[in-house]
């Protein structure tokens, strides 16, 4: 019997790609809505301040007062107690986060494109193993539509279907944004670097996009810089099957 795939991740990595990313999602409130996404799914007002203080707990972003996580990374800074203080914030936030998950599991606001975010599987029905790798080619392109603000256009090739190909649930995206003066760690997400990638092996950055077309904002301090993105079709719930990576795509922040 396979394991049940868990909702928070239990290694480090995974745990460390989901509290940098879920706390800030819950927060936002999407281009014409009036609540942010946690609310919509019936997270209070101080749950979602409490998700938060979470993060700045574990990764901060700023040298001078780095969170556990950076710390525990850092070969100058690892010690026991920063392995004691990484593996607490890990249990704490189980505890308050898991019963929350629970609750907005069986929300009626709750859509595809949450529980992907979430990590929570759709309710079961009947349930068969895919196991062909996915093999559609993915092709990107892209058009500026205001300042700080790229639309991203993901097409099957050689493909019936239009959007996301029928073989895939979702997008994923690898995006670097070039600047020859970045200061390692001086971002709180890992979208920044000094020097062009080579291949999409050295980007690290990863995003889940349940559209085909998506407005990317950036920072307006890097207009005017190059980013590089990759994009291949992509199963949540199956991800070694995920099909190759495209050409790389590169276009100068508008």
């Amino acid at each position: 019997m396979s394991k049940k795939k868990r909702r928070i991740s239990a290694d480090l990595p995974g745990f460390d790609e989901q509290i940098r990313r879920i706390p800030n999602w819950l927060n936002t409130i999407p281009p014409g809505q009036t609540k942010s996404n946690g609310e919509r799914l019936g997270m209070t007002t101080a749950e979602l301040v409490a998700i938060l203080i979470f993060l700045g707990r574990w990764f901060t972003g700023d040298p001078a007062n780095r969170g556990a996580y950076e710390l525990h990374t850092n070969p100058a800074t690892k010690t026991k107690d920063t392995a004691a203080d990484v593996q607490k914030i890990k249990k704490e936030y189980k505890v308050f986060f898991q019963p929350i998950l629970v609750r907005m599991s069986g929300s009626p606001n709750i859509t595809s494109a949450d529980r992907i975010q979430l990590n929570i599987a759709e309710p079961v029905e009947h349930r068969t193993r895919k196991t062909k790798v996915i093999t559609t080619l993915t092709s990107v392109t892209s058009v500026p539509v205001g300042p700080g603000e790229e639309k991203l256009i993901c097409t099957p090739i050689e493909s019936d279907t239009e959007g996301i190909s029928g073989e895939a649930d979702s997008i994923q995206v690898a995006l670097v944004i070039v600047d020859a003066n970045y200061v390692d760690g001086s971002e709180l997400s890992t979208k920044v670097q000094k020097t062009a990638p080579e291949h999409v092996g050295q980007v690290p950055y990863r995003e889940i996009h349940t559209k085909s077309e998506n407005i990317i904002q950036f920072d307006h301090k890097y207009r005017g810089h190059k980013v590089y993105v990759y994009a291949r079709q992509y199963d949540v719930r199956h991800p070694e099957l995920a099909g190759p990576w495209s050409e790389v795509h590169t276009f100068f922040i508008p």
